[in-house]
């Protein structure tokens, strides 16, 4: 990257209240979580608990049931502004617990037929307002 092109440091950094409440305001986040010693990233739905969990759900058995169960992961979600670049980013960073039994009814997370529910508890969590500033092309 060139010296020129190399983004502000000026992130604003926000409190865990702060962060909460925007996670809260959009519906599609990343899990982040380490399969075979390797980093994986997944987009997912999702919904935060009142207690600041971030709460979803995933196919019983499968890949990200297994790597993220008793695991620490992180959960990251955002908006960026594609004319001027502002926006927000938080990461949760916690215990992802799996359950058989469904969470309650929530439009945003549909339940299918042998899907679990997965509860990552906030052990750590932080954000940053992104500045306006011009977006970078290649």
């Amino acid at each position: 990257m060139k010296p020129d092109l190399i983004p502000p440091a000026d992130h604003t950094p926000l409190d865990e209240r702060q962060s909460l409440r925007l996670l809260a305001t959009t519906p599609v986040g990343r899990v982040v979580y380490t399969t075979g010693a390797l980093p994986a990233v997944l987009p997912t739905r999702y919904r935060l608990g009142d207690d600041g969990s971030v709460l979803l759900r995933a196919t019983g058995g499968s890949e990200l049931v297994r790597a993220v169960s008793g695991a620490l992961v992180a959960f990251e979600a955002g908006e960026v502004d594609h004319a001027d670049g502002s926006g927000w980013s938080v990461t949760v960073l916690g215990r992802a617990d799996v359950a058989e039994a469904p969470t309650p009814h929530d439009p945003a997370l549909p339940r299918h037929l042998g899907q679990v529910s997965i509860r990552i508890r906030p052990e750590l969590v932080t954000g940053r307002l992104l500045p306006a500033s011009p977006i970078l092309r290649a």
